[in-house]
C-alpha cells in the first residue's frame, strides 16, 4: 500500500514575520513553497482463529483477526522560499510496523475491516521517525480472490533528522478517502 501526495508553487504573503531554517522573512513577504511527499508499506498477516460464538456460521456472517508486521518507508522533498534566501530538504525515513486487523465477513462478497498499526526507529541519534496508520473500509469481492475496497484512512507521522540550524522535522498527518483493489492468495 502507499500514498502521495504533491504540491507546487504553494505562494502565500506572511501575516507575521519568522524563519523557516536559515531564511528569515518579514511580514508582508511573498513565500513560495513545493512539497512532494510519498509513503509505501509492506505487511504480512497472520491469522488469528477466533472463539465458534464470534466467527458465526461462515453463511451470511464470520469474521477474523490478523496480527500484522511491516515496513513503512516515508519520502519528503521540501523547497521553501522567500525574498532573503531559500532553503530546501530531502529526506527518507523508514520504521518497521507491528498492527491488528479485524474484518467481518456480513454476506457473501462483502466485507468490513479496521486496521490499526503503528511503528517506530530511531538510530539513537538525531534521526527518528514515528508513525500510526487508522483504515476502516468495505470491501466487495465479486471473485474469491479478486475484490474492490473502499473507506476512510488517517496516517500520521513525525519525522525528525538532523540538529542545531540543520534540523528537519515533520508532523503531518493524512486522511481522506481511499479506493483500491484488493488480491487475495
Amino acid at each position: 500500500g502507499g500514498s502521495y501526495l504533491e504540491e507546487h508553487d504553494r505562494g502565500s504573503i506572511a501575516p507575521d514575520a519568522g524563519q523557516l531554517g536559515s531564511v528569515a522573512y518579514a511580514s508582508g513577504d511573498e513565500l513560495q513553497a513545493s512539497l512532494t511527499f510519498w509513503e509505501a508499506e509492506a505487511t504480512v498477516g497472520k491469522l488469528i482463529r477466533l472463539p465458534e460464538t464470534l466467527t458465526g456460521d461462515g453463511k451470511n456472517f464470520d469474521s477474523n483477526l490478523e496480527i500484522l508486521g511491516g515496513f513503512r518507508i516515508y519520502s519528503v522533498d521540501f523547497d521553501f522560499a522567500a525574498p532573503s534566501g531559500s532553503e530546501s530538504s530531502s529526506e527518507y525515513f523508514g520504521h518497521p510496523l507491528i498492527g491488528i486487523k479485524y474484518t467481518m465477513n456480513l454476506i457473501q462478497h462483502f466485507t468490513i475491516d479496521v486496521q490499526l498499526d503503528i511503528g517506530y526507529f530511531t538510530d539513537g541519534g538525531d534521526r527518528s521517525s514515528l508513525g500510526y496508520d487508522i483504515m476502516a473500509g468495505f470491501m466487495w469481492r465479486p471473485t474469491e480472490h479478486i475484490g474492490v475496497q473502499i473507506g476512510y484512512r488517517d496516517l500520521a507521522y513525525t519525522l525528525q533528522s538532523g540538529s542545531g540550524s540543520q534540523k528537519f522535522e515533520w508532523e503531518g498527518s493524512i486522511q481522506g478517502l481511499y479506493v483500491g483493489a484488493v488480491v487475495r492468495f
